[in-house]
């Protein structure tokens, strides 16, 4: 009967884990708010709609290379 009527107090390592939760989710909760509207952004901007002209312009860039200019003998 005592030993129900007992209540367990925190030690050290249950206060430390509720701690670095608490941080961890303070983190996470401010990193959310800060590059939430980053994503949003970049996400709509890199629609499905827009890939092939990123990807054409990304492949004439590269393909653009003089061959003076590059590393590789043919």
């Amino acid at each position: 009967m005592e030993n129900n009527k007992r209540r367990r107090s925190l030690n050290s390592r249950d206060e430390v884990m509720i701690l670095l939760i608490f941080f961890i989710s303070l983190t996470q909760i401010f990193s959310y708010w800060i590059f939430e509207p980053l994503t949003s952004f970049l996400t709509d901007l890199f629609e499905i709609k827009f890939l092939p002209i990123f990807l054409l312009s990304l492949f004439i860039f590269l393909f653009s290379i003089r061959k003076e200019e590059s590393n590789i003998e043919l």
